[in-house]
């Protein structure tokens, strides 16, 4: 939810959320964490990089299985 948040106060709106249900336990990682962050279908971006604003944006976060 921070990282969208986040996201959405840069101005992005095309924001989509995903989970992956990968966790057993939630020791070492928690629920909701986030695994990965993509833009424009790009997962490997550094500060400084420019994306328009409507650019679709997926934040995967882990979650338990079922």
């Amino acid at each position: 939810e921070e990282v969208v948040q986040e996201l959405e106060d840069l101005g992005f709106y095309n924001i989509e959320t995903m989970e992956k249900k990968d966790l057993v336990t939630g020791w070492v990682t928690k629920e909701g964490s986030v695994y990965k962050v993509s833009i424009g279908g790009d997962s490997s971006f550094e500060e400084g990089n420019v994306f328009r604003k409507e650019t679709r944006v997926v934040v995967i976060y882990h979650t338990f299985k079922e």
